[in-house]
This record gives structure tokens, sequence and C-alpha cells, in this order.
């Protein structure tokens, strides 16, 4: 009996323990992250990435999201903080800046947004874009994106 008391109180602190590193793991490590990610809401977190996207800083941008989030577009899905932030970056190189979004729809509910809108630049727009977010909290941990429309100058 005193075994399976003992197993059983191990595997409660060895389940704290790990909920703990995960969630430490979801947190942005950089110092230029904001502070206090974890305490947003939904549309918190929507507004700020909106703000990072049209300034066109990936390393901000990349803020939003969990260290093992996933963003997919069709035929691509991008693993990772670090990798979401590169494709970012290769996203605002190709924009050249001057970049607007304008959101024709927002729906939330609970953890889960639905997004559509349109985006111009110097050399990039999106008529018709829709993304989708689940989001836990306060960071992004699944992203969907399909940019209708999508025309390169």
């Amino acid at each position: 009996m005193k075994i399976i008391a003992s197993l059983a109180v191990s595997i409660a602190v060895l389940a704290i323990a790990m909920s703990r590193m995960s969630y430490a793991e979801d947190s942005p490590s950089d110092s230029n992250c904001p502070k206090h990610l974890h305490q947003r809401t939904v549309a918190q977190v929507l507004n700020a990435h909106l703000a990072a996207f049209q300034s066109g800083n990936a390393q901000l941008l990349a803020c939003d999201y969990a260290g093992d989030a996933v963003f997919v577009m069709p035929a691509t899905i991008t693993r990772g903080r670090t990798n979401i932030q590169a494709a970012f970056a290769s996203f605002f190189t190709l924009a050249g800046g001057n970049i607007q979004v304008t959101t024709n729809s927002s729906t939330l509910a609970d953890d889960v947004a639905l997004l559509e809108y349109a985006v111009t630049s110097s050399h990039v727009t999106v008529s018709d874009g829709v993304d989708s977010f689940l989001i836990d909290n306060g960071l992004i941990v699944v992203q969907t994106a399909h940019l209708g429309g999508l025309a390169i100058q």
C-alpha cells in the first residue's frame, strides 16, 4: 500500500513539473516580447497580432505564438515559433513595407477566432484573406490562413 501511495505522489509531482515545463516552453523568451503575454484575452492577442503584422516586425509578431505553434496554409505547414517568425520575415520582405490590413469581419468563440480581411502593401495584395486562430493561455497555438486573391506586383 505504501508503494502505491508513493507512486501516486511521484506521478502527481511529475505531472505538475511537466505542466510547468510546457508552460515555460510556450513563453516567448525574447526580451523584446511584451510582458504578461499569458494574461491576454483572445481579442487582445488578435489586436496585438494585427498591430505587429502591420508594423512588418516578424520578431514582435512571433511573440504571439506558443513555442510549439503550428501555422497551416494550403500545401504548407510551419511548426514552431522560430520557423513561423522566419516565414513572416520572408513575407514582409516580399511585401515591401506599407502594410495595411482591413478587417472585414471578426468572429470570436471562447479560444477560437476567425478573421476575414484584406491586405495591401507596396508589393503584395490579398483581397479575400481568411485566418482562423486557436489561442491558449494568451498565445496562438494554431493558425490557419487562406490568402484569397493574392497578387504580387
